[in-house]
């Protein structure tokens, strides 16, 4: 990993088309990217691509306030994220393995279709706060 930080912003869209192509494609080299900040939120985006799960540096990832019904599970791959919210979409559930992101402090979930507690959750170890309406 680089020793600087990014501070440039990159262009979303191509990042989001070159995950869902790299998920259909496994011939095609992942270029890495070191992103600490994944921001989404106040968009119409459906599907989240399971090549997210690449994106190894996320700290924050706001998926708020989009028509997400469903995430992909590659998200748990995220061993350094400490921040995540989801709020607002069209979720029924969360991620399962979820509570495995052992730098996982703060989940937001509200305003979805989530019937029941997203289930060992309370169990990642720096876990501090999960905001559900289920709860």
């Amino acid at each position: 990993m680089p020793s600087h930080s990014l501070t440039a912003s990159f262009n979303f869209v191509h990042v989001y088309t070159t995950l869902h192509v790299c998920t259909r494609r496994s011939a095609v080299r992942w270029p890495q990217i070191y992103a600490r900040r994944l921001d989404m939120q106040n968009n119409k985006y459906k599907k989240l691509p399971a090549g997210i799960g690449w994106l190894g540096s996320l700290e924050r990832m706001n998926l708020r306030h989009n028509l997400f019904k469903s995430l992909p599970r590659t998200i748990c791959n995220l061993t350094n994220m400490e921040f995540f919210d989801a709020s607002e979409n069209q979720l029924r559930s969360l991620p399962g393995n979820l509570h495995k992101v052992e730098a996982l402090v703060e989940v937001r979930a509200t305003h979805n279709k989530i019937r029941s507690p997203p289930g060992k959750l309370g169990t990642a170890p720096n876990i501090q706060q999960v905001s559900n309406h289920v709860l």
